[in-house]
């Protein structure tokens, strides 16, 4: 297994995952007749069923979303060291900033590999409210104006 993670450049990580186990029990069990599946398998075969079972889970979501007026949104790309990189971000016109905080760090307690962050759009936005409500900047504006007129 060591080899495997080393040679193929697998994830470290990937020795502590929960699915790795029982796969090393199933092959002690069966003995030196065990094969693995073969590349066609996992990427025609496996790969679908689980994209469908994936599927299925979302949509399960669909009545509470549509309730609450939620979009998941996705962006994927593979990072520097090759690894895959999946972007979800959530908008709803009705919950809370500090509600979808919340929600966020419930679900990074549950899955290891999620991380929360916040909206680069919405931080700007922010900051660009900020600037603009300064004093010096509404002093700045009306001479502007009076110039102008």
């Amino acid at each position: 297994m060591l080899k495997l993670i080393l040679h193929e450049d697998l994830p470290a990580r990937i020795a502590g995952s929960p699915f790795l186990q029982p796969v090393l029990q199933v092959a002690a069990e069966v003995g030196k007749s065990v094969r693995g599946p073969s590349t066609y398998e996992v990427t025609g075969v496996y790969l679908e069923e689980e994209y469908k079972e994936i599927q299925e889970w979302v949509n399960s979501f669909k009545p509470i979303l549509e309730e609450r007026s939620v979009t998941i949104m996705c962006d994927g790309w593979k990072g520097t060291r090759n690894q895959h990189i999946i972007n979800l971000l959530i908008y709803s016109p009705r919950d809370t900033e500090a509600v979808i905080k919340v929600d966020g760090k419930m679900l990074m307690q549950k899955r290891r590999h999620l991380y929360w962050s916040a909206c680069f759009a919405h931080c700007l936005d922010v900051i660009l409210e900020e600037i603009g409500n300064r004093k010096s900047n509404e002093e700045g504006l009306d001479m502007q104006e009076n110039q102008l007129d």
